[in-house]
């Protein structure tokens, strides 16, 4: 799970996890 970053969609209040790789990509 530690590969694993939770990113918040502020538009529906969810949480959903993406890889650490593309954290880049989302900011």
């Amino acid at each position: 799970m530690d590969r694993s970053v939770y990113i918040i969609n502020v538009s529906t209040g969810t949480l959903f996890p993406i890889p650490k790789q593309c954290v880049t990509m989302y900011g």
